[in-house]
């Protein structure tokens, strides 16, 4: 049977992402403790306007990697699903103080329009959940900061890791979440542990 660490190293077919696997479950202290810093980016969300994790302040910051045409149900597909059943279990209020970014790793072929148009096939409440994209540097300089591989294929897929960061209001990596291994309901509780240790008051959209 894979272990999770296992199933890291399968999906995303790389060193990088075991380590950061190690560190976030091998750290002592806290339950959620300061892994890194969350290193920041300025990218292009669905409706045309330019963001990063600095223009979320006193929010903590749920981000993952995706791709519109991946079809391995296990990544992309049931990432986006996970992403839209968290929206919906953080309500009006939580929701306030939480912002989810999606950023994809195909960034010639999915283009703000089309992002918005696969942010409504999943129902996604744009006002606190941004799908991102930009220039092929752009996304390839926030992968290598992430340590996040993605690989071509020889069917124009991608081979990429599959992770979650949990960014606390402070943009510092406090867990990671592998391979989708993880439920809605667990980040969900995470956040309000997260929150209650970070009391601040939530800002307004860019």
């Amino acid at each position: 049977m894979w272990t999770r660490l296992g199933a890291v190293a399968l999906v995303a077919g790389a060193l990088p992402a075991v380590w950061w696997y190690v560190r976030a479950t091998g750290s002592k202290g806290p339950a959620l403790p300061v892994l890194e810093a969350a290193p920041d980016f300025t990218l292009c969300d669905q409706d045309g306007r330019r963001v990063g994790l600095a223009d979320f302040p006193g929010r903590a910051k749920v981000l993952s990697f995706f791709y519109i045409r991946c079809s391995d149900a296990r990544a992309c597909p049931m990432t986006t699903r996970h992403f839209r059943r968290l929206q919906q279990a953080l309500g009006e209020e939580l929701g306030r103080r939480v912002v989810l970014l999606l950023i994809t790793l195909d960034p010639e072929a999915d283009s703000p329009g089309a992002l918005k148009k696969y942010g409504q096939l999943y129902q996604a409440d744009f006002r606190n959940w941004h799908f991102l994209t930009g220039t092929r540097t752009e996304i390839e300089a926030v992968c290598r900061d992430y340590q996040i591989v993605a690989e071509p294929q020889p069917d124009g897929s991608l081979r990429h890791s599959v992770i979650t960061f949990l960014v606390d209001p402070e943009n510092r990596i406090r867990r990671l979440y592998v391979a989708n291994a993880w439920e809605p309901e667990e980040l969900r509780c995470d956040l309000e542990t997260l929150l209650g240790q970070n009391p601040g008051s939530s800002e307004t959209e860019p």
